[in-house]
Parts: C-alpha cells; sequence; structure tokens
C-alpha cells in the first residue's frame, strides 16, 4: 500500500512515496535521489531567500526612526491663499505659541464646496490661485 505525501516548498511541490509496512503501522519514507536534490535545492533557495529579506528588514529599521514629534511643514501664518492656513483644509496642523506659523504634519482634504480642490488632497503650502475661494482659519 502507498501512501502520496505532498511536500509544499515556495512553489514547487513535492511528492514523497510513503511505503506502509504490512506487519507495522509504521511507515518507510522512500525518496529517490533527484527528489532528494531537487527538495535541497528548493529549500536552500528558501533559506537564502528568508536570510536576505531578513537583513533587509533589519537595516530598513536602523534606518527610518519614529521618535519625536517631527518637525513638519511650516507655513507663514500671514500668508493669504494658502490650504495650511485655510478654514476649510482637513490636514493634521498646529498653530505655534506666538501665532506667527502654522506647523503641518500632513497633506489634507480640501473641504470647501467652492473650490477646484473640493474633496482632493493638497499639500499644505499649497496656493489658490481662484479668488474668493480662501477663508482664514478661524484659529489664526
Amino acid at each position: 500500500m502507498h501512501q502520496y505525501i505532498y511536500l509544499v516548498l515556495g512553489v514547487k511541490v513535492f511528492i514523497v512515496v510513503r511505503q506502509m509496512n504490512q506487519s507495522t503501522n509504521y511507515g518507510e519514507y522512500i525518496m529517490n535521489d533527484e527528489s532528494r536534490r531537487s527538495f535541497l535545492t528548493a529549500t536552500g533557495k528558501l533559506l537564502v531567500g528568508a536570510a536576505a529579506l531578513g537583513s533587509l528588514t533589519a537595516h530598513a529599521a536602523e534606518e527610518h526612526s519614529h521618535g519625536g514629534s517631527g518637525h513638519g511643514l511650516v507655513v507663514d501664518a500671514a500668508l493669504e491663499s494658502r490650504c495650511a492656513t485655510c478654514q476649510f483644509w482637513g490636514g493634521m496642523r498646529k498653530v505655534s505659541e506666538d501665532k506667527k506659523q502654522v506647523i503641518t504634519q500632513s497633506m489634507g482634504w480640501c473641504n470647501n464646496p467652492d473650490s477646484p480642490n473640493y474633496q482632493k488632497l493638497t499639500v499644505a503650502d499649497h496656493h489658490m490661485k481662484k479668488p474668493g475661494i480662501w477663508k482664514k482659519w478661524a484659529v489664526l
């Protein structure tokens, strides 16, 4: 009696024939030289790939950190027609203590239905060219 066991490694599937010993319930695996070589080759490639990926991940973690609050993009609070100073801009922002600067940390959605950028992402220092769209942010 033969039993087929499928061994999946990456993209390749190896079939190992298991021959059942009639006198006992223990199985004996039969693997020819060709399938053994293929198995070892695929396993080696898998280990090399995993090692390379681990090294790359560790290198990326060293270069990039998430410490501190970040400086962000600073926009002069006195500027008109800039998204960061507009009442309708929906990005992450805060005003400096002296209220002379707006510090932004992201892009933001334009929430002004009269703007050509309505419901679009814009950068904080985007200059609105169409007159009458910009409304001064109430915090300023």
